[in-house]
């Protein structure tokens, strides 16, 4: 005979499993946000660096500086798209394992009440 406290355990094990679930798919999506925010950083910081020069350029070294800064300009406002059309997603997986989180806690602590009486 299946008791209360069985199918309780059963629920906490299950909600468990969901949790683990959802807590990776968020850390997976948790790495490529990051991944991609140091990539900007890396692109501005290129910018940053072509005309740090403290000695004068020459036209053609400007030229050169220009260009390359224009590269890494484009290479960041393109990994900023990118990041904005992350974020919605990075957000709604953030709360799915917030949720299953609370509701794997939930069910662990009435599953043990259960066992108490």
């Amino acid at each position: 005979m299946v008791t209360i406290r069985n199918k309780m355990a059963q629920l906490a094990r299950l909600a468990q499993l969901k949790s683990d679930l959802e807590l990776k798919r968020f850390a997976a999506f948790s790495t490529n946000v990051e991944a991609a925010r140091q990539r900007i950083e890396a692109c501005e910081e290129a910018v940053a660096r072509c005309y740090a020069s403290a000695a004068p350029m020459t036209l053609a070294e400007a030229r050169v500086a220009s260009a390359q800064a224009g590269e890494m300009s484009r290479n960041a406002e393109r990994g900023r798209r990118e990041l904005q059309m992350m974020l919605p997603r990075f957000e709604l997986a953030r709360q799915r394992a917030a949720k299953e989180f609370g509701r794997a806690n939930v069910l662990e602590s009435l599953s043990g009440q259960w066992d108490r009486k």
